[in-house]
């Protein structure tokens, strides 16, 4: 009686187990399409005043560019990092 129950709790487990990795298996992966955004820094031929005024050669031949956010989001208040 003893090696039924032994045997019942085995096959049991094998189940479980199997059931664990086929759910692991097919679980859907939600296919999102990401295409970060790209900035292309150019090197100043010269040196630049950061004065807030464009008036030198390097800042009026820089081309436009959009706003410029965070690529991550900023850490929480007190996180070392």
């Amino acid at each position: 009686m003893r090696s039924v129950k032994i045997y019942l709790g085995l096959i049991g487990l094998l189940l479980v187990m199997a059931r664990m990795v086929l759910a692991q298996a097919s679980f859907p992966y939600p296919k999102i399409s990401y295409q970060p955004r790209q900035y292309v820094c150019y090197r100043a031929t010269g040196s630049l005043s950061i004065d807030g005024k464009l008036n030198e050669k390097d800042w009026q031949s820089a081309p436009w560019t959009e706003n410029v956010g965070r690529a991550c989001p900023a850490p929480a208040i007190g996180m070392a990092g």
